[in-house]
């Protein structure tokens, strides 16, 4: 968050492109309150198994699943980004 105002008070426009792994409802809400304009999360693939294949977890995709709709819920403009 730290580095999120900082850039905000530069006028920077803020992204993060992440995995959604070890992310949480509310690092995404503390994120909105530092000034985070958008996020991209990250997929290795649409396909749920193959996803968790090349994640090497049985979790990931319902993971990364549960924090695209998180960043969705608050607001956030979002890229869903698929590898493959």
């Amino acid at each position: 968050e730290e580095l999120i105002r900082a850039a905000r008070e530069l006028g920077y426009y803020t992204n993060l492109i992440t995995s959604g792994i070890g992310l949480t409802e509310a690092r995404i809400a503390a994120f909105k309150d530092a000034g985070l304009d958008h996020i991209q999360v990250s997929f290795q693939a649409a396909d749920e198994a193959v996803n968790n294949l090349l994640a090497g977890s049985r979790k990931a995709f319902a993971q990364k699943l549960a924090m695209a709709r998180a960043v969705k819920a608050q607001g956030y403009p979002m890229v869903l980004n698929f590898v493959i």
